[in-house]
């Protein structure tokens, strides 16, 4: 009888143990946390808001942003970068746009100014070479209704101080003209201005301007 008791606990507790072990490796109610990919290949989740995620981890995206072009569409937009005008037979015409310069100089307009309004437009410049004794002729005309302005400077660092001739008398397409003669001991470099009578309008625009020297 003893016997029989000892046989069937040791019965049971065999049954208890193995259903232990396997509940131990496996139960139906607990994710499975084992894969049939040994060398775990399976597509990464890159759902909106992983950290894989492209739009959130930028070094994640192999396409570099796009540098912007910074690169002025005129290179003479300053006085110290002036184009140089090469004179043929006294003269030299160019042909330029200050539509999309720069505003590097206003003159004020003020009482003593070489000009008689604020040039806060667009700016354009241009330098050449005067002796004593020269007289400069310098007519721009614009070739869209805009009003130009110009000027004649002899020192880039004080446009205002260093004014020796200006015009902005006339309206919007129309010619500006200023003529100038160099002093004795005044011969050098001489800067040419071509601005903008500042308007809601237009700050620049096409031109030609045409020099003499004589």
């Amino acid at each position: 009888m003893i016997k029989n008791i000892k046989f069937h606990l040791f019965f049971l507790l065999s049954i208890l143990l193995f259903y232990a072990c396997n509940n131990a490796f496996y139960n139906p109610f607990i994710e499975n946390t084992f894969t049939d990919d040994p060398e775990n290949t399976a597509t990464p989740d890159v759902t909106a808001g992983s950290t894989l995620d492209p739009t959130l981890d930028p070094t994640l995206d192999p396409t570099p942003e796009p540098t912007p072009d910074t690169t002025p569409v005129n290179s003479n937009e300053t006085p110290e970068s002036a184009e140089v005008v090469i004179l043929d037979g006294g003269s030299a015409l160019i042909n330029a746009d200050s539509t999309e310069a720069s505003k590097a100089v206003e003159l004020s307009g003020d009482a003593g100014s070489c000009i008689d309004h604020s040039t806060s437009g667009n700016d354009l410049f241009y330098s050449i070479i005067l002796n004593a004794g020269d007289t400069i002729e310098i007519t721009v005309s614009p070739t869209s209704s805009w009003d130009p302005a110009i000027y004649l400077i002899t020192d880039s660092a004080d446009p205002e101080g260093s004014c020796v001739a200006g015009a902005d008398d006339e309206m919007s397409g129309t010619p500006e003209t200023i003529i100038y003669s160099v002093p004795a001991g005044e011969g050098g470099i001489y800067i040419i201005g071509v601005d903008c009578f500042y308007s809601i309008v237009t700050t620049g625009g096409p031109f030609d301007m045409n020099i003499l020297v004589y």
